[in-house]
């Protein structure tokens, strides 16, 4: 049976992975950003500055600088086995980031969705599940700050991954 339809996007996403074929704008590598936790910076989360605008950090705090989401990079050695078992997975301490400052990625949503609701992300922890720094959310709150021009592009029952754009919606 012949193809009869292209798509532009995937089925299926991990945190951190591009979401479409489109225009997408990632500074990395060039831009000597940097890993300036002491842990492993992990995909597909919101990114502030540190205390060096060169080097990145999971939120920690309202009000600090949005620099984007951090996108899936296997240059570390990192197989799929190994990153859906979570172990020790996203960019290494010290090591070149690589961010999404423009265009459509995968993100861990909190709650459920819509398709057009607004973005925010979480710069402090609340009782697990909600622990984890910069994952997203479609509610500001005292935890969560709004992500500068991002609005979510697929839709959710629950939590789970969604896809988020960044500045082109």
């Amino acid at each position: 049976m012949p193809q009869t339809t292209v798509s532009y996007s995937s089925p299926i996403g991990l945190e951190g992975q591009i979401a479409s074929a489109t225009y997408n704008v990632i500074r990395g590598t060039l831009q000597e950003l940097l890993n300036g936790m002491n842990i492993n910076l992990p995909f597909g989360r919101a990114v502030v500055t540190g205390d060096d605008p060169r080097k990145l950090v999971l939120p920690s705090a309202t009000g600090q600088q949005f620099r984007g989401i951090t996108v899936i990079n296997d240059s570390w050695g990192i197989d799929e086995v190994s990153y859906l078992a979570g172990e020790n997975i996203g960019f290494p301490v010290g090591t070149p980031v690589d961010v999404l400052t423009w265009g459509d990625i995968h993100v861990w949503v909190e709650t459920a969705v819509n398709i057009g609701d607004i973005a925010t992300f979480r710069h402090t922890a609340e009782a697990d599940p909600l622990d984890v720094l910069g994952r997203f959310s479609n509610a500001p709150s005292g935890s969560h700050d709004a992500v500068p021009n991002g609005r979510f592009v697929t839709g959710t029952t629950g939590a789970g991954i969604a896809v988020l754009n960044l500045g082109g919606f």
